[in-house]
């Protein structure tokens, strides 16, 4: 063989060998091995966006109050409280600041919607009957309430109704022990009743 086959030869051979490592073979890097995963560019840019220690989160259901399922959506959640009370709502509500003799005491400056008072005396002229409450809306006073005097009402009984007259129970057994169909003078009526 001559230098130039050999050479041509050794040449041909080379060529196969690359081949035949870039086909079977892969360099060797330390610290790294053969896996049976295809891990491709795509899957590290996305593992590249986990945080780390980030948790798998599925939210499969959440109801309120009412037990009715709401919808999940991209793992977002809209709970409809349109039908609670707001904190800032609550805040406005009667804050009692204590009791003045006549209407006309009232404050007029430094006042917030809900400030309630008492007043002690009537103002007819400005609709207070005496013990009313009054709550400034924020431009005025509004009255809430008074006292109702039911010094003349008495109070109402199962079985019993009013009536002209006072009629007792010896009143009454008298009435009842008059003989049925019997004619009854009007002096016996008096009597009964004590006229």
């Amino acid at each position: 063989m001559t230098k130039a086959q050999y050479l041509a030869a050794m040449a041909k051979f080379k060529t196969k060998q690359d081949a035949f490592n870039a086909d079977t073979y892969v360099a060797k890097v330390a610290g790294k091995q053969l896996s049976t995963e295809d891990y491709t560019t795509a899957e590290q840019t996305k593992l590249s966006g986990v945080e780390t220690g980030a948790q798998v989160n599925v939210i499969e259901s959440i109801t309120v109050n009412n037990g009715q399922p709401l919808t999940v959506t991209s793992k977002g959640v809209n709970i409809d409280l349109s039908d609670y009370a707001k904190t800032s709502d609550i805040g406005s509500v009667y804050k009692y600041k204590g009791s003045v003799t006549t209407y006309a005491l009232l404050p007029s400056t430094d006042l917030t919607a809900g400030d309630t008072y008492n007043i002690e005396t009537a103002d007819p002229t400005n609709g207070i009957k005496a013990g009313d409450n009054v709550a400034w809306t924020g431009t005025a006073w509004d009255v809430l309430a008074g006292t109702v005097d039911l010094t003349g009402y008495v109070e109402k009984e199962n079985g019993k109704g009013l009536s002209e007259i006072n009629v007792t129970a010896a009143d009454k057994a008298k009435w009842d022990a008059a003989a049925d169909g019997e004619d009854v003078t009007q002096t016996e009526i008096n009597a009964l009743f004590g006229e």
